[in-house]
């Protein structure tokens, strides 16, 4: 059991598929990332190692980029690769689900303005929530 205690760390979840000529695609596990330009530079990176021809078998990012909280031995870790790391398992760091929590997609903003709109949105979710289930939310995270 996770003790909910332990100190957490913010990163980007950016979930990948794998694309099988014949099989279709299926989950392909996740990348994790300090920032959303991290992301967009590990993909970016990604696709330029590919060769010009579609492979018979290639990995894809799958779906919307989300924040998510990881212990801070797996943050160290991000924090320590170039642009984010990739796992090869389907067992999703807990954060809201990608394709609902929106990216603002806006260059002139930076990446901590960023941050913060996705912020935002979380705290609007949590607002909406009656007041009984929000109050024991904050007591047993408090």
């Amino acid at each position: 059991m996770n003790d909910i205690t332990q100190k957490t760390f913010s990163v980007i979840c950016q979930k990948w598929e794998e694309s099988e000529s014949g099989w279709g695609s299926r989950p392909d596990g996740y990348s994790l990332h300090l920032s959303f330009e991290d992301s967009k530079a590990f993909i970016d990176g990604y696709w330029k190692g590919m060769p010009d021809e579609v492979p018979d078998e290639y990995s894809r990012p799958c779906g919307t980029v989300y924040k998510c909280f990881v212990s801070e031995e797996v943050y160290l870790e991000v924090k320590a690769s170039s642009n984010g790391l990739r796992f090869w398992n389907d067992d999703y760091p807990v954060g809201d689900t990608d394709g609902w929590m929106n990216v603002p997609n806006t260059p002139d903003l930076s990446s901590d303005e960023k941050e913060t709109l996705v912020m935002v949105e979380a705290v609007k979710k949590l607002l909406s929530l009656p007041q009984k289930d929000l109050l024991e939310l904050l007591k047993k995270y408090q």
